[in-house]
């Protein structure tokens, strides 16, 4: 499954950037990646219940789209019905996509903050 839209949302980056500097961004991005590797490892732990890795992606689509990774977050709320329904053939579809996703929107996000 791919994101429907742009991978980054350019506004709010362009926003934050004007709002925050290009250094506080960098720190918010290392906050996000060490703020969240619990929250993916339960994305990817099948032994955690349906509620839990919904709940987990619930949280993982706010971080995503509070530093403007659009892209990933999409894939974060497909998940997070996915989970919720019980469609787990379909989540590991949209998991397999997830951290490239992120890996690849936060790389754009970088070289924009040079």
């Amino acid at each position: 499954m791919n994101a429907d839209g742009p991978p980054i949302d350019q506004a709010l980056l362009g926003e934050l950037r004007e709002q925050l500097g290009d250094e506080v961004m960098r720190s918010i991005i290392e906050q996000f990646l060490d703020g969240n590797r619990d929250v993916i490892d339960i994305l990817f732990d099948r032994a955690k219940t349906g509620t839990d890795r919904s709940d987990a992606a619930h949280s993982l689509k706010g971080s995503c789209a509070s530093i403007g990774l659009a892209g990933a977050a999409a894939l974060c709320r497909a998940l997070e019905l996915d989970f919720r329904d019980q469609r787990l053939e379909q989540a590991d579809l949209i998991l397999a996509t997830l951290r490239p996703s992120i890996d690849q929107g936060l790389q754009v996000i970088l070289r924009q903050l040079g």
